[in-house]
């Protein structure tokens, strides 16, 4: 009877749902995964509220030590007008005044070839004369009075250099040309009439060079400007037959105005 019983009852507790051993209970956790489990889910990125109004923000790229684009000027051909003051030290120049100088007017163009390089030709007028009284050796109460005088024209080919510029309105620069120098000398002892038999005229030539340094100042926005000139000629000796030679050369300036086309 006894084992008969007990096996009886090991069935009615095996049927009970209520009845579970602790060991059932760890097998059926393990075994039933729990109701409604949510999966974790995995780290996300943490993202930083501060780099999100960075983002929204256009970059900024600052840009140092630019340059800014130089305007070239494009005013490539240039007239002038000017007033030259020659310096003479020959002797024979007294023949025809009693100064050192000659005052002339001049003219010139210039045509651009690079930035700073100009083709340069130019003109210069110079007139000067005296009234000599001349005696007679033989009757020393009787005298002559002659007037002389000297027409000079130069003409001069060479180029202009820059050779700086600030603020684009004072340009430095220097120049050197070549002259031909033509000189008129005219003796005559009654210069109201034109067909004075005792009239004399002769015309000489001579060749040479001249080396300048100048400054022009520039109206901003215009086409004038001004100039200023500072140099030296060597011009060789010219002839007038039997009225002897003059050697032109020394120091010579000359102020202008120009107009930039």
């Amino acid at each position: 009877m006894m084992p008969l019983f007990w096996t009886l009852a090991g069935l009615a507790m095996a049927q009970d749902p209520e009845t579970v051993t602790p060991e059932g209970d760890a097998a059926i956790e393990e075994a039933a995964p729990p109701e409604h489990a949510v999966p974790e889910a995995e780290d996300a990125p943490v993202v930083d509220a501060e780099s999100d109004d960075d983002a929204d923000e256009p970059e900024v790229i600052e840009i140092s030590d630019v340059e800014e684009p130089v305007e070239t000027d494009e005013r490539w051909l240039t007239f002038g007008v000017d007033v030259a003051h020659q310096f003479t030290g020959q002797r024979n120049y007294a023949l025809f005044s009693g100064e050192r100088y000659m005052l002339g007017l001049g003219a010139r163009a210039q045509v651009a070839v690079h930035d700073r390089v100009q083709l340069l030709a130019t003109w210069q007028h110079s007139q000067r004369g005296a009234s000599i009284r001349v005696f007679n050796s033989d009757v020393e109460d009787i005298e002559h009075e002659v007037h002389s005088a000297l027409t000079v024209d130069q003409f001069g080919l060479g180029a202009r250099a820059d050779v700086g510029a600030y603020d684009q309105v004072l340009f430095p620069y220097a120049l050197g040309q070549v002259m031909l120098w033509r000189g008129m000398v005219r003796l005559d002892d009654d210069p109201d009439t034109a067909t004075n038999a005792n009239q004399l005229r002769k015309s000489g030539f001579a060749a040479g060079i001249v080396m300048m340094a100048g400054v022009e100042i520039r109206v901003p926005e215009q086409g004038f400007a001004f100039y200023g000139e500072l140099g030296h000629h060597w011009i060789d000796r010219a002839s007038f037959g039997d009225l002897g030679t003059i050697r032109p050369r020394g120091f010579i300036h000359r102020l202008g105005i120009a107009y930039r086309l």
